[in-house]
């Protein structure tokens, strides 16, 4: 019987390779899915399916209204959130432009203006629904 040596049992593990794939996700598709989701759930995405008119088919026409008016609310929640997030995006952007100004200027602008739109958007928003 042979015997097994340490030095033959590391260099094993050392010359040990996964298999390699050729479909590698990015970085940049793993935070915009993260940032999607986060999105639809502040928004209140999940309150809107579960409590669909569909789930509950004895819902009255005026439930049905309140339901329709909160899904609107959601979804215009939601695109001040985008846009928020879109600022943010932006704005950050604007770093990479160290050596041109004027276009570092240019996403930093748009980027406050954008991030200011989208919390006064959905400030306003709140303030209008009594919250």
């Amino acid at each position: 019987m042979e015997k097994f040596r340490l030095s033959d049992i590391s260099k094993r593990i050392r010359e040990f390779r996964l298999p390699t794939t050729k479909f590698k996700i990015r970085s940049t598709m793993i935070i915009l899915v993260l940032v999607t989701m986060a999105i639809f759930l502040f928004g209140g995405g999940l309150y809107d399916i579960v409590n669909s008119p569909l789930s509950n088919p004895g819902m009255s026409s005026g439930e049905i209204q309140a339901y329709m008016d909160a899904v609107y609310d959601s979804i215009s929640l939601m695109l001040f959130q985008v846009i928020g997030v879109g600022g943010g995006f932006l704005a950050y952007r604007s770093t990479r432009y160290a050596y041109r100004p004027r276009e570092a200027r240019m996403f930093l602008l748009i980027g406050v203006t954008l991030l200011f739109i989208g919390f006064t958007g959905a400030e306003l928003l709140l303030l209008m629904k009594g919250a």
